[in-house]
Order: C-alpha cells, then sequence, then structure tokens
C-alpha cells in the first residue's frame, strides 16, 4: 500500500529516514544593503508593470 512506503507525502522530512536529499540552505553570501535595495526595487518595478498591464488592459477590454 502506498501509505506504508518510506518518504510519503504529509510527513515532516525528518520522520522519513535520514536527510540526505535535503537542500543546503545558508551557505551563500550575507545579504547586505546594496542588495536588498536592489530587491526592493525590482519588486517595484513588476508591481508598476502589473499594474499598467491590468490599466491596458481594462481600457482596452472596455
Amino acid at each position: 500500500m502506498a501509505r506504508e512506503r518510506e518518504g510519503r507525502l504529509g510527513l515532516p522530512f525528518c520522520a522519513c529516514g535520514d536527510a540526505t536529499g535535503q537542500a543546503d540552505t545558508g551557505i551563500g553570501d550575507e545579504a547586505d544593503v546594496d542588495f536588498m535595495e536592489s530587491v526592493v526595487g525590482l519588486i517595484w518595478r513588476a508591481l508598476l508593470l502589473w499594474l499598467l498591464l491590468f490599466g491596458l488592459a481594462n481600457l482596452v477590454g472596455g
């Protein structure tokens, strides 16, 4: 039965056995102020782009 296999869905990863398949996190460089400012700028530009696209779609769709 599928529920009896190891690695089944719905369980915490550690409940299924070893942690060899887990991704390595926190191994990169720390985020500095310049990086965070560029991310905020990217999010604002993406938001404005979507707002413009929705506005244009609203004008075209009537």
